[in-house]
């Protein structure tokens, strides 16, 4: 969610769409696209990754059950989940790491939730002496998300 805020420039630098993962089983890797209603809250590993997300992931689970697995890093995802039955909504490059260990499958959701927005900040008015560093900074970017 873009703000404004005096001074401050707010650029969207990387877009990362959010899917679902879950741990790499026979059963798992054979399933359909995956229906909201059908994940059960339980057995969820949760992470709010933005306000966007939150008001979305809401709208198909109860914001109050006690029951699922809150985390406040992606890599507790990938220690907590052991049943075939957990399930977690991840941006799409934390997938595709989570893939690469062998442990995990990315599986489609019909109802897609927003996508994830980075964003870069700098100030309006930056110091010469940051100038050179930012200038080092947008050429990477560029390399990275053309």
């Amino acid at each position: 969610m873009e703000r404004t805020v005096p001074n401050i420039l707010v650029e969207p630098f990387f877009i990362d769409e959010m899917v679902l993962i879950r741990t790499a089983t026979p059963e798992n890797s054979a399933l359909e696209a995956a229906t909201p209603e059908s994940l059960k809250s339980d057995c969820e590993i949760y992470m709010n990754w933005s306000p966007t997300y939150q008001l979305w992931h809401d709208r198909w689970w109860d914001p109050f059950s006690p029951t699922r697995i809150p985390v406040d890093t992606a890599g507790l995802i990938f220690s907590l989940m052991q049943d075939a039955r957990q399930w977690s909504i991840v941006p799409k490059s934390v997938a595709t790491a989570f893939v690469q260990s062998g442990r995990f499958v990315i599986q489609e959701l019909w109802e897609a939730p927003p996508v994830r927005t980075c964003y870069k900040l700098t100030h309006k008015h930056p110091k010469p002496t940051v100038n050179r560093s930012l200038a080092i900074l947008n050429q990477y970017l560029k390399l990275l998300f053309p």
